[in-house]
């Protein structure tokens, strides 16, 4: 695609591909846009996450199942969903402290 869009524009100016990139490179038309690097714990925080959300998953699928069968009731129910949301509140304040640093 970039190759396409840099070979249409030196057509367009009527010079090589190669010109049009030393004009464009020398003559300082081009913006380089630095990226932000992520804080180098931001990956492996990402990682445990992902594999803690696949647990949590399998948890409340059971907890439901259970609340189906009648063998947990409302209070048990609440119980458990506030604990699963303390869990995800947690892994968010860890995501953005991340993110900060």
């Amino acid at each position: 695609m970039a190759h396409a869009q840099i070979t249409f524009k030196a057509e367009e100016a009527g010079i090589s591909t190669r010109a049009w990139l030393e004009q464009a490179i020398l003559g300082n038309r081009t913006q380089i846009v630095a990226r932000m690097t992520p804080h180098h714990e931001l990956k492996p925080l990402l990682f445990q996450a992902c594999k803690a959300g696949n647990n949590l998953n399998q948890l409340a699928h059971r907890v439901n199942t259970l609340r189906l069968e009648g063998k947990l009731t409302a209070q048990e129910c609440a119980a458990l969903l506030k604990e699963l949301q303390a869990i995800q509140a947690t892994f968010r304040e860890a995501v953005a402290n991340a993110r900060a640093d």
